[in-house]
Formats: C-alpha cells, sequence, structure tokens
C-alpha cells in the first residue's frame, strides 16, 4: 500500500509563530527561479536576433573557383533559430508558474487554515480544526540536484488526509 505524500515547494521553510497565530507561507525561492527566468529570457532573444539575421547581414559568402555544386542543407537555419525561441520561452514560463504557485498555512487558536495556489484554477482554501490531526511526523526525503544528492529532513503536522498535512 502507497500513500501519496506531500509536495513542499521550499527547500527552508520557517514558521513565523506570535502569540496566537503561527504563519508560514511555502513557495519556491525567487532567487533560485531568477537566474532560470533570465537564461530562458537570453535565449530566447537569441533565437530571434539570428532570426533576423543580424550576424550574417553583411557578410560575404566565399565562392571557390571551379566546379561546384550547390550545398543544401538538410535543415533550415530558421529551424534552430525557432529551436532557441521555443526552448527559451519555455524555461522562462516553467520557472514563472514556479514562483508563482505557493501554499499558505495558519494556525489560529484550535484551527488550521491552508491556502492552496494552484497555478491556471482559483485558490483552494481548506479549514480545519488542530483536533483532527494526529500528531507531529519526521520524515527524510532523499533528493537530486543534479550531480548533488542531499537528504532533506521535514517535520509536519500529520493530518490522515495528505491535502491538509502542514509542514513544520
Amino acid at each position: 500500500m502507497t500513500k501519496s505524500l506531500p509536495t513542499h515547494f521550499s527547500d527552508r521553510l520557517e514558521i513565523n509563530y506570535n502569540k496566537h497565530t503561527a504563519y508560514l507561507t511555502d513557495r519556491v525561492k525567487l532567487k533560485s527561479v531568477l537566474p532560470g527566468i533570465i537564461f530562458g529570457l537570453l535565449l530566447a532573444s537569441l533565437g530571434f536576433y539570428e532570426w533576423f539575421n543580424v550576424f550574417g547581414g553583411g557578410v560575404k559568402e566565399l565562392v571557390p573557383t571551379g566546379e561546384t555544386t550547390a550545398y543544401k542543407p538538410t535543415l533550415s537555419v530558421w529551424f534552430f533559430d525557432l529551436c532557441f525561441i521555443i526552448l527559451g520561452f519555455s524555461v522562462f514560463f516553467t520557472n514563472i508558474i514556479l514562483y508563482i504557485r505557493y501554499n499558505k498555512y495558519i494556525i489560529r487558536n484550535n484551527s488550521v487554515i491552508i491556502i492552496k495556489r494552484p497555478v491556471f484554477r482559483e485558490k483552494i482554501i481548506l479549514q480545519e480544526s488542530l483536533d483532527k490531526y494526529s500528531g507531529v511526523r519526521f520524515r527524510v526525503e532523499f533528493m537530486e540536484s543534479g550531480f548533488l544528492t542531499k537528504n532533506r529532513y521535514i517535520v509536519e503536522l500529520y493530518h490522515s488526509n495528505p491535502e491538509k498535512i502542514i509542514p513544520l
């Protein structure tokens, strides 16, 4: 039997607590998606720059003397320009989508409010009594980031419904 585990967006969560209210926002940090946004825009602008033939505008081709056969490339140059543009915009929009979505958790007195913000739908607001939570759970999640592997230690307020689990 496999249970679904909630995925948390942030690697480092910090719960803010003042007297009777605890507040937590789970969102991807801007400094981790900003390089992807910049790289995507640069890649797309490079594709547009080459598409409008800025690199080869004033260069004449060298034609050897004698008998030559016309060179016909299999793929046209504009195909690669289009690939750069599509790849750049996909990297850009993926990083924007990663930053837009978030989860907010508010613990007040004896109730818990969960606000989930998916990208292409309306906000989902769940409210639950703190008595319905069965306890605190500690789990270790294995993460891969390129060549690096590391463990992520997660402390959660456990509920039988995986959508209502709150990271602490």
